[in-house]
């Protein structure tokens, strides 16, 4: 309907209102431009007025239409505001609903100009991705979005950029934002996205919209959007895992390539590539592979081909026939269902799980499992039934387990899981774990579970945590880890160094959280009641957390008070006594690689220790030892050994300018530092018992001091050469020879100390010391010595490293044997000799062993010990032939070029005939090695005993003299045994016993 008039015909002006109720835009569209990229259908309701003169007309206008079509998507609810002058088309405002939002526009067509440009401004909110509701088999997310769009360029070949936000809502979880931008270009749309997190990130390019599309896109952790469609298993995946996609490929022809890697390790955990082809409009085909594990040597493959139609997806092959089968249908319309199975038959597992750092197998076994999935696609029900067979976790098995779980809506019900070992049930669970809301109840029973193996297999760190366990929890609540209710009980099992008769952890009453925080959880267990007992000797209360993997700190604090000293029998090998009063708070913190005391303190308020040698009892024993950082501060100590007292304590530094002194004495040289010892004795001295250089029953004073204006005697680092430094006075010490060989083994701690320490130690003969022996089959009669070492002459220095066994024996060998001298043999790598009687009888086998070792292994050049000083004797007797020889004078002295010292010196005897008396002399003498000359001294390598007479007639043979003392060389059989015999060198008399106790162990060693 047209109604108006045209006035002044001369210079026409229009004044016309034009009206359709029914305007075909599929036609109108045409005519305006045949080759609009954007085809419009439908008809609508338009009013114009025009205006102004008939050249240069003028109009406007308005459209509505409640239906129409635009690229085939449905528009409702339009409404076009427009004017019209100067040959440009003015869109004043454009409404309309389209694709589930609302679109405003505006913007110009200039038809005065080449190619008709458009410039357009587009603006639009609503509910984006609804537009997708068919092509997603599951429920859509509340979402919603905004665009801010231009149009512009020729009207033929507009280009189309903007940008674009959005946010989806997923129960139980943030809202996702995504921000993103696109252009359209000659049909070809250039796009990128991402979430405001960067937790997702998308970009790509989709080639010839209009005909056949070329995709071409890239898409990181997919399953961060895919989340809030509440697919149970992409949401509990997408947490863990980063999904990355690839496109590319024409729309009938796609080849999809993905890649899933662990958000933690950012180790890439499957690959797989696929193609799908479209073989008819309703039929395309799936095929392709996907590998677990690629990065690894243990990695697998498997095989899967299915066909793919507008209503279900039906897998025709799903697994490689040899340890993976199963089948699978996914209803993707009506009623959107899935119908699955999954088959793992006697899979290996060593081949599918991760190998520890050094390339060692984690675990090892058979693996068979069937999953099913079954019900709704939303959130199917999924149950399974897994076993594991003949297993072994780092060397721990065999081992047998089952799982028989399902889930069902948001709650995974588990009817069963068990673990046994060797036939022997260990361990049991059921129960029940809601994913959303969380919340979980569980049951946990295990019986006669050995918490070593457990800590071993997960840790490979031995002796942390061992001991026969039972377990009985109630695992219950809405967060993870979960407050747990019960007990774990370990007995006759040990924590770290220190051995229990029974450590509980007991879980409170977790309805009043207030007052209990105990959980369990995969990775450890937190118990606020833990106690720790000891016999009838003592029990420590308090709480911590244990963990279950070599990740986490051990976090663990106790206090009691008792008899603490019955933990020593666990590191020293010596004790055969020890009962004390003290308080015990002690905190243990830090990984198992390295567990360290943390604000701990030990009293003693009264202690005895006894021994099995060297000392028979320390008594009177008061002390406090604090944990400062990484210092043990003993504070101090006290003793007394009879009636002589000894007084212990260190400092983190140590004194200057005393020696070798210098380092602290850290454990293990990487653990926590005891600094410096300092040690000091009453002025009678410590009365004590050198095993092998004492009789057993025989007690010497040995008084401890410091040396060089220092008051005590230091112990200082390092740990596996520590410095010894001071001096030690000896009184009232009988020396013997030959030494005890005592049947049990000597203490391989001792002896470690012995031969590795760094020693700056003055040694000095006091009042009243002596050498006595008695030796047997020498020479023709037994000899017994009872000499005098004189006081105020006789002092010995003893410095540097006897040997160094650190480069061919165990590291820790000083640290292991003191916690269990047991294992010595084994330590030293030597196979100990089967045990053929009793113990008592036993000869001393370690030192023939640890001879041949050191020998072999360590090396002469490993030595710098050395001794410096003299040791003289002017009194006493040698009784021999019947005969009490006198001492006059022997003489030991060393010097720093040998550990060979120059000797000395002779004894003498007389013989009563029937004229007067006749000498007898007991001369030591030295034999050049070179030209066989007899010397009055030499080294004491070279040294022989000679029999002499102050009658130089009868020095002419050994036989002469041995008639002056009363022995007729006829009635002597064996004359070479008996001549070699008489001129026996210092090897088996005399002055080789006096240096024994130092020579016992360099005979051993160089």
């Amino acid at each position: 309907n047209i109604l108006g008039s045209i006035n002044n015909l001369l210079a026409p002006r229009l004044n016309i209102d034009a009206y359709s109720p029914e305007i075909d835009l599929q036609k109108f569209s045409n005519k305006l431009n045949p080759q609009s990229p954007f085809p419009v259908s439908g008809a609508g309701k338009v009013h114009l007025a025009l205006r102004e003169k008939i050249e240069n007309p003028r109009f406007s206008g308005v459209f509505v239409a409640e239906d129409l079509a635009i690229i085939d998507r449905p528009v409702q609810d339009v409404r076009i505001e427009m004017s019209f002058k100067d040959s440009t088309l003015y869109l004043d405002e454009v409404r309309a609903q389209f694709l589930h939002s609302k679109i405003e526009s505006w913007g110009k067509l200039a038809f005065n100009k080449p190619h008709r440009p458009l410039d357009m401004h587009l603006v639009g909110e609503g509910e984006f991705i609804s537009n997708f509701k068919e092509l997603i088999p599951f429920d859509l997310p509340e979402n919603f979005g905004a665009v801010d769009a231009e149009l512009s360029g020729p009207l033929d070949a507009p280009v189309l950029n903007g940008n674009y936000s959005m946010s989806m809502s997923a129960n139980d979880r943030e809202a996702i934002d995504i921000l993103g931008h696109f252009t359209v270009d000659d049909w070809n749309l250039s796009f990128g996205a991402g979430t405001i997190d960067r937790k997702f990130q998308a970009n790509g390019a989709i080639s010839n919209l209009r005909e056949n599309p070329y995709y071409q896109v890239h898409v990181e952790n997919i399953g961060h959007i895919l989340t809030t469609l509440g697919v149970q298993p992409i949401s509990q995946v997408a947490d863990r895992y980063s999904i990355d996609a690839n496109f590319n490929g024409l729309g009938d022809n796609l080849v999809l390539n993905l890649r899933g890697y662990s958000f933690k390790s950012q180790h890439t955990q499957f690959v797989s590539n696929f193609t799908l082809k479209k073989r008819s409009p309703a039929l395309s085909h799936i095929g392709g592979t996907i590998q677990f594990f690629p990065e690894n040597s243990y990695s697998f493959a498997t095989n899967f081909e299915a066909d793919l139609t507008d209503t279900s997806i039906v897998f025709t092959q799903l697994g490689n026939q040899h340890w993976l089968d199963g089948h699978c249908n996914i209803d993707l319309r009506g009623q959107k269902t899935i119908d699955a199975e999954l088959r793992v038959s006697n899979l290996d597992l060593d081949q599918v799980s991760a190998k520890n750092e050094d390339g060692t197998t984690k675990l090892s076994g058979k693996l068979l499992s069937q999953i099913q999935f079954k019900g709704d696609l939303h959130k199917p029900e999924i149950r399974t039934e897994t076993w594991m067979l003949g297993a072994k976790y780092n060397g721990i098995g065999m081992l047998t387990a089952q799982l028989k779980a399902a889930l069902k809506e948001n709650t995974i019900h588990i009817e069963n899981v068990s673990l046994s070992k060797n036939g022997s049930p260990l361990l049991r669970s059921a129960g029940w774990v809601d994913l959303s809301p969380f919340s979980v109840d569980l049951d946990l029973v295990a019986n006669d579970l050995d918490m070593n193996d457990v800590i071993l297999a997960a840790t490979r760190k031995d002796s942390i945590l061992g001991g026969m366990t039972n377990i009985n929890l109630k695992i219950k609540g809405d967060t993870w880890p979960a407050p747990a209710t019960g007990s774990i009980k370990i007995r006759s099992g040990n924590l770290l160094w220190f051995k229990f008769d029974e450590l509980a952890f007991d879980f409170g009453d977790t309805t009043d959280s207030a007052k209990d925080s105990s959980f369990i959880s995969f990775s450890g267990l937190n118990s606020n009641k833990i106690t720790y007992t000891r016999k009838d000797e003592f029990v420590l209360n308090g709480g911590g957390y244990v963990p279950l993997n070599g990740n986490e700190d051990l976090n663990v604090r106790l206090s009691g008070y008792g008899n603490i000293f019955a933990t020593l029998f666990d590191f020293v090998p010596l004790l055969n006594n020890a009962t004390s009063s003290c308080a015990l708070d002690i905190g243990l913190k830090g990984s198992y690689k390295s567990v360290k005391l943390v604000d701990s303190k030990l009293t003693v308020a009264d202690g005895q220790l006894g021994f099995n040698e060297v000392v028979n009892e320390i008594d009177q024993i008061q002390g406090d030892v604090v944990t400062e950082g990484n210092f043990i501060n003993i504070k101090s100590v006290t003793g007394q050994i009879g009636d002589a007292s000894l007084a212990i304590y260190n400092t983190a530094t140590a004194p200057a300018q005393q020696g070798q002194i210098g380092l602290p004495l850290r454990i293990n040289n990487n653990w926590m530092s005891l600094g410096t010892f300092h040690l000091q004795s009453s002025s009678k001295g410590l009365p004590l018992n050198i095993p092998a250089l004492m009789a057993s029953d025989e007690i010497g004073r040995f008084q401890i001091k410091g040396m060089d204006s220092c008051e005590n005697f230091l112990v200082g680092g390092p740990w596996f050469h520590p410095v010894f430094r001071g001096e030690i006075v000896l009184n009232d010490v009988n020396a013997i020879y030959p030494y005890y060989e005592v049947s049990e083994r000597p203490s391989p701690l001792i002896d470690y100390i012995m031969l590795n320490s760094n020693w700056d130690v003055h040694a000095i003969a006091g009042k009243n010391n002596r050498y006595v022996a008695e030796f047997s089959n020498i020479g023709i009669d037994k000899v017994i010595i009872n000499a005098g070492i004189d006081d105020g002459i006789s002092e010995l220095t003893f410095t540097g490293i006897i040997i160094d066994t650190t480069k061919t024996m165990s590291p820790n060998y000083g640290l292991e044997l003191a916690l269990n001298r047991e294992d010595s043999i084994q330590l030293l790598s030597v196979t100990q000799e089967p045990d053929t009687g009793s113990r008592d009888n036993a000869p001393a086998i370690p030192l023939t062993l640890q001879q041949k070792l050191l020998r072999t292994e360590a090396g002469p050049d490993t030595s710098t010990f050395r001794v410096t000083g003299r040791i003289e004797s002017t009194r006493g007797t040698i009784e021999y032939l019947d005969l009490s020889f006198r001492v006059d004078k022997f003489v030991a002295s060393w010097d720093r070029s040998s550990l060979d010292p120059m000797v000395w010196g002779q004894a003498w005897t007389t013989v009563p005939d029937s004229l007067n008396e006749k000498y007898v002399y007991l001369k030591l003498q030295a034999k050049d090695p070179e030209t066989g000359e007899f010397r009055e001294r030499g080294r004491y390598e070279n040294a022989y005993f000679k029999l002499e007479s102050d009658i130089p007639a009868y020095n002419t043979s050994q036989m002469q003299v041995l008639s002056i003392l009363g022995y007729d060389p006829e009635d002597i059989v064996d004359r070479d045994r008996t001549t070699n015999i008489i001129g026996a060198s210092t090897e088996n008399l005399f002055l080789r016993p006096l240096l024994r106790p130092v020579e016992r162990t360099l005979e051993r060693s160089l």
